[in-house]
């Protein structure tokens, strides 16, 4: 899976790595991995990332369904590459995707979205 990187703002001009973000907090987590709130430390930015534990994923698959998840996993980050570039008000953007070789997971930099929840008002 190649790098790509869709960033916003001045971005290094080497590929993204884990060394780049300060993770905050988990924010839900999930069969494969977790997905953090965290900072671009070059300027502030609070993005979202997705770990997926890439060894688990695939750990027993057998081999043609571990090449057709690689596949499908690409087609994913790659749709998602398509979308950033005519962003949406109603779609997460993605940013950028490495693969954190110190972990073997993979992470896909999204934006953060804030959600609100509005008190429920019972009459």
């Amino acid at each position: 899976m190649a790098h790509t990187s869709v960033t916003d703002g001045a971005a290094p001009s080497r590929p993204a790595s884990a060394q780049d973000f300060h993770n905050i907090k988990v924010l839900g987590t999930g069969a494969f991995g977790s997905v953090y709130l965290a900072e671009r430390i070059h300027d502030g930015v609070k993005v979202a990332i997705k770990r997926i534990d890439m060894l688990n994923a695939v750990r027993n698959l057998p081999r043609e369904e571990k090449t057709m998840f690689m596949e499908r996993l690409d087609a994913e980050i790659g749709l998602l590459k398509d979308l950033a570039l005519a962003p949406h008000k109603n779609i997460v953007l993605y940013h950028d995707s490495f693969l954190d070789d110190a972990t073997s997971e993979l992470c896909v930099v999204m934006e953060y979205v804030k959600v609100f929840t509005y008190p429920l008002i019972c009459i």
